[in-house]
């Protein structure tokens, strides 16, 4: 175990929004814990797009789970405004988020999207 306020930055490259249930919120309030109150959490997700369904995410998200063993996006946090929320309510200040709207190449059009946030603490 890590001591409270021990770390400046914590950087997450695709792992928070493959976390399911509570994992995802458990994960967040520790990494926020182990933070100084000055440090920095990065990370980068993807996440649904507006045109995703809660069925498509959840038939995605089954097909990804039986093929992969992990989901393709967590379906409690669906939209940015989704993990802002669940940053603030983890104690987190969101203080700059930045969204990658559109994907070039084969994925234009998917269902899913590729969304960079930045958090800070």
């Amino acid at each position: 175990w890590f001591s409270d306020n021990s770390f400046d930055k914590v950087y997450c490259e695709s792992v928070l929004a493959i976390l399911e249930g509570d994992d995802l919120p458990k994960l967040l309030t520790e990494i926020n814990r182990v933070l100084k109150p000055t440090g920095t959490l990065l990370f980068n997700e993807t996440v649904w797009t507006s045109n995703a369904s809660q069925e498509i995410i959840e038939k995605v998200n089954a097909f990804c789970k039986a093929n992969y063993q992990i989901i393709q996006a967590n379906p409690d946090y669906p939209r940015l405004q989704d993990w802002v929320n669940l940053l603030q309510t983890s104690g987190f200040d969101v203080h700059s988020k930045r969204e990658i709207a559109k994907i070039d190449g084969d994925l234009k059009g998917s269902q899913t999207g590729n969304r960079l946030f930045l958090a800070y603490s």
